[in-house]
């Protein structure tokens, strides 16, 4: 597959690349050689890259059929073409990936973190959130719950407000989950925190169930939000508020069971609040 995504945006590279009018003929044609090498040079180092990233397992949600991701890596090998450009042509591509390794690793770590991360707010997505579960069921651990969080009333802050007076609130919602915790959003106003212990079982002394560390945090979150909402006057004349929703972790299940479970209990305190405070329509 890599040879033939180099292929094609070597090709359409050469076509984009504008031509020197002040140039002789000949040299204008060197030129155009040169660069059409280098291209197709870039090309195969990054995508040898990809692929070998991609056979190790490291880079698993990295998808070269999406347009967005195609795009992103188009604009990484035109900018590396035009880098080595400057400094001259090489011979093959293992060469071409000695020169230019270190921003071809910067050039991943942003398709890593892009794969895996919410754009606005910065917490994870349902992508890294799995690929997170994963990490811990490898190295031996599990969480100790999970808690689904979803803002009542936001719509009100859309349409009465600003769209992007929504995006803050989202942004502060995000950070104050993030608080000591793991945070994916996986929806338009959803988010999930695992709560999780990273430390060994052997130096865990506190005599401490997984419900009352659930309870704790939920206590934080809430107190959390009550004081970001006392100092933003608009939302709580909105009647802005978040819902939350638990459960402790099982072994047994798989994290969309988990999500699952904490969603339906977040719908219940959703409908009381509604109940309690109105529902924005």
């Amino acid at each position: 597959m890599g040879l033939l995504f180099y292929s094609f945006y070597a090709k359409i590279y050469k076509v984009m690349m504008p031509k020197n009018i002040d140039t002789e003929k000949d040299t204008e044609k060197n030129y155009d050689v040169l660069r059409q090498r280098n291209t197709e040079l870039a090309a195969e180092a990054v995508f040898s890259y990809l692929e070998k990233a991609a056979q190790e397992n490291v880079l698993p949600h990295i998808d070269l059929d999406d347009a967005t991701t195609r795009e992103t890596i188009f604009q990484a090998i035109v900018g590396l073409a035009d880098n080595l450009f400057m400094q001259g042509s090489v011979e093959d591509a293992e060469s071409f990936a000695k020169i230019v390794h270190p921003k071809l690793e910067s050039i991943m770590e942003k398709l890593q973190k892009e794969a895996m991360h919410d754009p606005l707010t910065g917490a994870l997505n349902r992508n890294g959130i799995e690929k997170f579960i994963d990490y811990l069921d490898e190295i031996g651990t599990t969480p100790q719950a999970l808690i689904a969080v979803d803002l009542t009333n936001f719509k009100s802050i859309n349409d009465n407000i600003s769209h992007l007076r929504g995006d803050e609130v989202l942004k502060e919602v995000s950070d104050i989950l993030r608080e000591g915790d793991v945070v994916a959003r996986i929806g338009g106003d959803e988010f999930v925190v695992v709560l999780w212990d990273d430390r060994p079982e052997s130096e865990r002394t506190e005599n401490i169930t997984h419900e009352e560390i659930l309870n704790l945090v939920i206590d934080r979150i809430s107190v959390r939000i009550k004081e970001f909402i006392d100092n933003n006057a608009d939302l709580a004349n909105l009647k802005f508020e978040v819902a939350k929703g638990a459960t402790v972790w099982d072994p047994d299940k798989p994290l969309n069971e988990h999500i699952k479970i904490a969603l339906d209990a977040m719908k219940v305190d959703k409908a009381t609040q509604h109940e309690e405070n109105g529902k924005y329509r």
